[in-house]
């Protein structure tokens, strides 16, 4: 790059020695909303000529709706000022001569595209994935799933986003992703959350996969951004949904959301409500060497689940003046849930079975999470610069009781048993406190400062106990070798700063973020504490060039970190499952990953291709590990490797042949290769896979939409075996009704029952086990959904503040 750079300067030099050039001129405006008063980013602007009206050069605002047209010859000329959704504009009597060669042209405002059909506005179309320089936006409303749904099933749409049998979320095949709502850690589990959200309570998932110093930078293969809606319209206005669905087993939700605008004052309300049965089951097929000689257990399991939840939220925005915004929100949920599941289980020795059992299991749970959030955000007279202070507590509350009890046959005479009844109490209390102080300072129309200082503070207490009923007193005695008490608490400060700068067709963004942490951890059943403090730097650079309007190349790189969550650190084995325990380890260290990514994005009138190859270098690796005790028992660990490298690729390409179809495929491939003999041997050293999503959507005539979306992930080789290919297809459809106003949508998701969950174990010592895993994810489901109320915008809202600056020189998604 230095010696190009330097060819061109030279040779700029030698033809500035033998020629002349002409004077040129310049243009700088700004484009403003008219409705909204607020700027409107990636507006066209194109300067003609006044006599043939030919096309002499252009731009597309930035951030604030700001641009700059250079080298523009002397002349007389117009600008033609558009975006989608809004009606094109004209500006005439610019003109650039000796007299004036730079040429400020005044504010304009664009009008909203709008029918005279009763206060209906009609607004752009946007696509399912929106592409940014430093994140993909998938739009919720966009999908099918959000009829009916609940968040997780969202999920299991985004691009990128695998959500495995046991409801854990991957991004790009890696399970440490940071899950954020609004842009907020959570105080309770993500599966949990989801669960219990509906999913048309979503009015996007940000997935970013290598985020800017502005953003926590917690979980290795990135952050998915949940951000709730707002209503954002003036008077009184909502919406009511009703859905039933139907599995194994029957179940429903129901909520209404409202807003009501006056003056200064906005208000939102919502509620939602489901209720319903689940259903799960599987095999586990396990065989072992103990002292010479094979053992083997072959269990199944079934299990029905009832629940009851309750999604509470409501909110008050001050408008103080056109600068000064005050806001309180708060919501809840609250869950009353139930499960019951059934073993069945036969013990082998040397190939033939010695004794049976037969396990019934009971839990119940009755969590309360809530959070209240307030801030203020204040813009300055300097266009840009702005200043926003956001608190935010939460408080996760859920309390657990189960009861299992095992009945055993003995076959052969040589085993004595009879039975065991244990009972277990958990209690789980989670607290959250998040301080944010960002600020935001433009220098000029291409160049802009931010900085912030953020805290988060998490405390945790975990307390286990178990009892067991002794067969020789009949009496329920401590068991003593599960029952704990864990605290954690940690302690994390941030400062951050990110320098933007936009020049002609390259974008540049470069931040560095420095954080403190303190954790103190401690087990007060055995005394023992644990303690671990560190600074960290976390430097992110993000460059963009644009080789053509529609044709961009990018790279970014950017210092991680993947943080041990306390279910990883507390060393007491958990309690459910008697065969199969997990422990934690004190002693686990933190990842430190790098990322670099290179990306290409290019824009044809039909079709859009978004490339992306990637590499991570991860130091210190987390990985779980499985182990065998002498007793035959399953033991599953943490540890940490040396060093790990990832290599990937993701391309995502959308294909639009008409306006009434939409159609977009996701690929993604990668391989992981780990460093470290000691423990890896025996183990695989590289784990591979690839996977593929596709979403294809038809608008039809009569305000009929269809949709199908299909999800491949191939055959996974990870440390310690193998998951077996998984595939699943859904179908969606949706009629608008009564002007609009109403919907009614009908979707069925995994059609052919394929969504199973196999793992096969290899390259144990002296173990092999196999599981096959089911759930209910073929399900009908039927929604009919009313929106009622004036639906106008309103003339000052708050702004979201969850928003990257960086998208400043991104790209926009062509529809």
């Amino acid at each position: 790059m230095r010696v190009v750079f330097t060819s061109l300067l030279l040779i700029a030099g030698f033809t500035r020695l033998f020629a002349v050039e002409p004077p040129k001129g310049s243009v700088t405006g700004s484009v403003m909303s008219a409705s909204e008063g607020q700027p409107v980013e990636f507006a066209t602007v194109s300067v003609h000529n006044v006599l043939d009206s030919v096309l002499v050069s252009g731009t597309v605002t930035d951030a604030q709706g700001g641009y700059v047209i250079k080298d523009l010859p002397e002349g007389k000329y117009f600008l033609r000022i558009g975006f989608i959704g809004y009606n094109t504009q004209e500006v005439s009597d610019v003109n650039i001569s000796s007299k004036n060669w730079h040429v400020t042209v005044p504010a304009v405002k664009l009008q909203e595209m709008a029918t005279a059909l009763q206060e209906v506005a009609v607004t752009a179309d946007r696509s399912l994935v929106e592409n940014h320089i430093d994140k993909k936006v998938f739009n919720a409303e966009k999908s099918m799933a959000s009829q009916g749904g609940t968040g997780l099933d969202l999920m299991k749409e985004v691009p990128s986003v695998d959500v495995d049998a046991d409801e854990n979320i991957s991004l790009r095949g890696d399970g440490n992703v940071k899950i954020l709502v609004d842009g907020r850690p959570l105080t309770v589990p993500a599966s949990q959350y989801l669960k219990q959200l509906p999913a048309n309570a979503i009015e996007r998932v940000e997935v970013v996969t290598n985020p800017s110093a502005k953003y926590d930078p917690e979980g290795m293969s990135g952050i998915l951004n949940i951000i709730l809606k707002k209503q954002k319209q003036s008077g009184f206005n909502g919406s009511v949904n009703l859905s039933a669905g139907r599995g194994k087993r029957n179940k429903g939700n129901a909520g209404i959301n409202l807003n009501y605008r006056k003056d200064k004052f906005n208000y939102t309300f919502g509620y939602n409500q489901s209720r319903g049965e689940g259903w799960f089951g599987g095999e586990i097929d396990r065989s072992f060497v103990l002292r010479d000689t094979l053992f083997g257990q072959i269990g199944s399991d079934e299990g029905a689940f009832n629940f009851v939840n309750h999604w509470l939220q409501g909110g008050v925005d001050f408008f103080l003046n056109d600068r000064n915004t005050f806001y309180v929100s708060a919501n809840g949920q609250f869950n009353d849930n139930q499960v019951k599941r059934h073993y069945d289980n036969a013990f082998l020795e040397a190939d033939e079975v010695s004794y049976t059992s037969n396990r019934e299991s009971t839990k119940d749970v009755n969590g309360q999470n809530t959070k209240v959030n307030a801030g203020w955000q204040k813009k300055f007279k300097k266009k840009g610069q702005s200043y926003d202070l956001d608190v935010e507590y939460s408080v996760g509350n859920n309390p657990t009781t189960e009861s299992n009890l095992e009945t055993f046959d003995p076959l052969n005479s040589g085993y004595m048993f009879d039975m065991v009844s244990q009972r277990v109490s958990f209690k789980d209390l989670d607290k959250l406190f998040n301080v944010r102080n960002d600020f935001v300072l433009p220098v000029n129309d291409s160049i802009r400062w931010e900085t912030g200082v953020h805290y988060t503070g998490t405390w945790l207490n975990e307390n286990v106990y178990s009892e067991r009923l002794q067969s020789n007193s009949g009496e329920y005695e401590p068991d003593t070798a599960i029952n704990n008490e864990f605290n954690y608490a940690q302690h994390v400060g941030a400062v951050y700063g990110i320098y933007h700068r936009q020049q002609k067709k390259w974008g540049y963004q470069f931040g560095l973020r420095v954080e403190k942490t303190l954790v103190d951890a401690e087990l007060l059943t055995t005394d023992q504490s644990f303690t671990n403090t560190y600074t960290s730097f976390f430097p992110s650079a993000h460059v963009s060039y644009k080789i053509k309007e529609m044709d961009e190349l990018s790279f970014s790189y950017s210092r991680r970190i993947n943080r041990p969550d306390p279910n990883e650190l507390n060393p007491f084995p958990s309690s459910s499952d008697p065969y199969t325990v997990m422990m934690g380890n004190p002693f686990l260290k933190p990842e430190f990953i790098h990322v670099f990514e290179v990306g290409y994005l290019k824009y044809w009138e039909k079709f859009n291709v978004n490339g992306t190859v990637y590499y991570r270098h991860v130091n210190d690796m987390k990985r779980r590990f499985l182990d065998l005790t002498d007793e035959g028992v399953s033991v599953v660990s943490f540890d940490n490797l040396s060093t790990g490298h990832l290599y990937g690729v993701e391309a995502i390409l959308t294909y639009n042949p008409a306006k009434w179809n939409r159609n977009t495929l996701t690929l993604n491939a990668w391989q992981n290769q780990l460093e470290d003999p000691a423990i890896t041997e025996n183990l695989s050293t590289t784990n591979e896979g690839w996977s593929a999503t596709l979403a294809s959507s038809l608008n039809l005539p009569k305000n009929l939409s269809l949709q199908v979306n299909g999800n491949y992930r191939s055959r996974m080789v990870v440390v310690q075996g193998t998951l077996m290919p998984r595939y699943t297809i859904d179908f969606s459809a949706r009629k608008s009704i009564w002007k609009n106003k109403a919907s009614i949508s009908v979707r069925v998701s995994d059609i052919f029952q394929t969504g199973a969950f196999r793992f096969k174990s290899k390259n144990l010592i002296n173990y092999d086990f196999e599981i096959d895993r089911r759930w209910e994810s073929q399900q009908f489901w039927l929604t009919f959904t009313y929106n009622f109320g004036k639906m106008q915008r309103g003339g000052g809202r708050r702004t979201k503040r969850v928003k990257d600056a960086s998208d400043n020189f991104s790209t926009p998604d062509m529809n």
